[in-house]
């Protein structure tokens, strides 16, 4: 399977705050009690330095605004020593200041990364351990009842990025239409990439028919896609910006001429490779091969 972004997973649960206690209940029968959920900082300490910043976290609270419980969302798409030490803080100092039960949920597409991620963290005190939560691309629910994917699209879209099937995809197809028309179109060219010739051949003719006939449909397919083609080079340029921003202490001056002149696969692959850069030092080099200055 084609590695997908960093950023692009992320965007998911950004978009539904509901998704991480979804993907709880759906993956390990777990409630994340409380009346109303809210994405809250990244940061987990007060200096902020990186390795102290979780990619999503979610809390939620009670009909007082008390918080009952918390989600840590950690998208790993690589194994990485560090975190070994830093997941049980994250942990700890998300415990310590909201003073309710927290959990790590981490998302990690490949099977084998995510063997590594279920490793029980040992902290060296006597019965403290973590043993975090995790879903692979293969325990993901497959989403296929339209009605279903309606009601949850983000879920049907991280659905169609874990199981490019035909049943998976027409399901996320009508759940994109549930979503905004910018991540929407970035959603529906992720999935249409990752699925097999046969399976894109099937959906393309597939949404050519009545039940496929919305404005999204009619748009992708009847008007030659240019007019979508350029949103998604804008929400990756974005994106693009918005990460370089989290991994650099400070952002070359000409970073955004640079990534306004990158043609698509070079933004999706500085995505990728700034999603799984650990130091400064390594962004920047990533970005300097995948977008050098002009000269």
């Amino acid at each position: 399977m084609p590695s997908l972004p960093h950023e692009i997973v992320v965007e998911l649960f950004r978009n539904r705050v509901d998704l991480a206690r979804e993907l709880m209940r759906a993956c390990f029968g777990v409630e994340l009690p409380g009346t109303s959920l809210e994405e809250a900082s990244i940061d987990l300490s007060q200096v902020t330095p990186i390795e102290y910043r979780a990619d999503y976290v979610v809390i939620a609270r009670d009909e007082q605004r008390a918080p009952t419980g918390a989600i840590i969302v950690e998208i790993q798409l690589s194994a990485d020593a560090d975190k070994r030490w830093t997941w049980p803080a994250y942990v700890a100092i998300l415990r310590a200041k909201l003073r309710c039960a927290v959990r790590l949920l981490v998302i990690a597409p490949d099977d084998g990364v995510a063997r590594w991620a279920r490793e029980r963290i040992e902290t060296g005190h006597l019965g403290f351990a973590l043993e975090p939560a995790v879903v692979a691309f293969s325990d993901v629910p497959r989403v296929i009842d339209p009605a279903a994917a309606r009601e949850f699209p983000e879920l049907a879209v991280l659905s169609a990025f874990a199981h490019p099937e035909l049943d998976v995809v027409l399901a996320a197809a009508e759940a994109i239409q549930q979503l905004p028309e910018t991540a929407g179109g970035v959603y529906w060219d992720i999935i249409l990439s990752l699925v097999s010739s046969s399976v894109r051949q099937l959906v393309e003719a597939r949404m050519e028919g009545y039940k496929y006939q919305s404005e999204f449909a009619l748009r992708h397919q009847a008007q030659g896609r240019e007019e979508g083609r350029e949103e998604v080079r804008d929400n990756l340029r974005r994106s693009v910006l918005k990460l370089a921003g989290t991994k650099l202490a400070r952002v070359p001056e000409d970073l955004e001429d640079r990534v306004r002149r990158a043609a698509e696969p070079a933004l999706v692959a500085l995505l990728v490779a700034l999603g799984e850069s650990r130091t400064h030092d390594d962004a920047l080099a990533a970005i300097d091969r995948l977008m050098p200055e002009r000269s």
